[in-house]
């Protein structure tokens, strides 16, 4: 069976209990929190309202996106979106920025981690679409 979250990520029952063995096996405690967080149920996520401060019209997945890193934010896991290009993953990071600020009031420091050639982008796109 496939297992699908809300960003498009696909895995069989197979694949994530192979990577969860293997988390167990390099001596980290992760395969239980990875079992839990990628279970169908878990990705009913509550969908989180577009933080007012952000001032780009956001599609529907981009909403479920945001939606789907506060979950793991709020479950205390990392995340990495990789998808094909031109999906918002910049736009839904900014939005999830947006709503750690202020929504949850959590003023950083955040950790992004980007090419260097696309940083001056990233800052103008914060300067487009984020009220101060």
């Amino acid at each position: 069976a496939k297992l699908r979250g809300p960003v498009g990520i696909q895995k069989t029952f197979r694949q994530q209990t192979a990577e969860s063995v293997k988390c167990k096996l390099i001596g980290q405690d992760l395969g239980d929190k990875f079992e839990t967080s990628h279970r169908s149920e878990n990705y009913r996520n509550e969908i989180i309202k577009q933080p007012e401060q952000l001032t780009a019209t956001l599609h529907e997945h981009q909403i479920n996106g945001i939606s789907w890193m506060v979950s793991m934010f709020e479950k205390g896991m990392s995340m990495i979106l990789g998808d094909q290009m031109g999906l918002g993953k910049t736009i839904q990071s900014i939005g999830f920025i947006s709503y750690l600020k202020y929504t949850r009031k959590q003023t950083g420091p955040y950790l992004v981690v980007m090419p260097l050639s696309v940083l001056s982008n990233w800052m103008a796109e914060f300067e487009n679409f984020v009220r101060s």
